[in-house]
């Protein structure tokens, strides 16, 4: 009788592990189909991605700027998605990239601050990094398209569903990218003179002097203004917006050809 038992909760255990394997496996599958490319670029011909876009698709700054060759250039990366493709290459390259540099430009200048009086009040370092927001200062001029690319994607209303042939029960949308690069001799050459401009610096140094304990240091090093060099020589990492690679698509989970009956 208890070989019987035995034999009963063993087959039970291989059911139940059998049953757990393809419940993930078919989650997974589930997963992988979500949506898939209708479009891009070269699909026709049969050509890839660039490697820029590879890059990005893996959330990759770095290795846009490489797969450019922009080694000697600051880079400026940019995406956005939408439904319509016209309206998405206009507003990313006019309105969006003003505003996501300005951005970018706030988020280096406040992590400086941060790393630089790591033993300041929260308060006066976040006050000293607005008064210290040089992106409004920085002209753009000497900027350069370098690349752009789009994808046409489909994505089912609802997740569980695979997408119809007729597409009755899916959206469509593009996501846009596209990268700007500027000359680093003359990017560092803007940004050393807005944060060189005698306005920008007296008040610093006023702010500095009378928030020297809030900041965590002497008066001595308040009054040397090495915060404005220190920056000056870390503000040419990639720049995008805090939130432009969350709107990359995974690229991991692109479907090309099933289309459900």
């Amino acid at each position: 009788m208890k070989l019987n038992k035995l034999i009963a909760v063993a087959l039970m255990i291989v059911a139940f592990t059998s049953f757990s394997t393809f419940a993930a496996s078919k989650a997974k599958k589930t997963k992988q189909s979500v949506k898939m490319v209708l479009d891009f670029p070269g699909i026709e011909e049969g050509i890839g991605y660039p490697k820029w876009v590879s890059a990005a698709l893996k959330q990759d700054t770095r290795g846009i700027g490489k797969a450019l060759s922009l080694k000697d250039r600051q880079v400026f990366f940019f995406t956005n998605k939408g439904p319509d493709l016209d309206f998405l290459q206009h507003w990313t390259d006019t309105v969006d990239m003003q505003g996501e540099i300005a951005t970018s430009m706030s988020r280096v200048v406040e992590r400086e601050v941060n790393s630089l009086y790591q033993g300041g009040t929260a308060e006066a370092k976040k006050e000293l990094a607005d008064k210290l927001n040089i992106s409004s200062k920085v002209r753009l001029s000497g900027m350069v398209k370098e690349a752009t690319f789009w994808i046409k994607y489909a994505a089912p209303k609802n997740p569980k569903q695979k997408i119809k042939k007729d597409m009755s029960n899916a959206d469509t949308y593009y996501q846009y990218y596209v990268v700007y690069s500027m000359d680093k001799d003359a990017w560092d050459k803007q940004v050393k003179a807005a944060l060189g401009d005698p306005a920008l610096n007296a008040e610093v140094g006023e702010y500095m002097l009378k928030n020297a304990a809030g900041l965590g240091i002497t008066e001595e090093a308040a009054d040397s203004k090495e915060i404005a060099i220190a920056i000056a020589k870390t503000v040419r990492e990639p720049i995008g917006s805090p939130d432009a690679l969350a709107l990359v698509e995974d690229g991991s989970d692109e479907e090309y050809s099933w289309l459900d009956d």
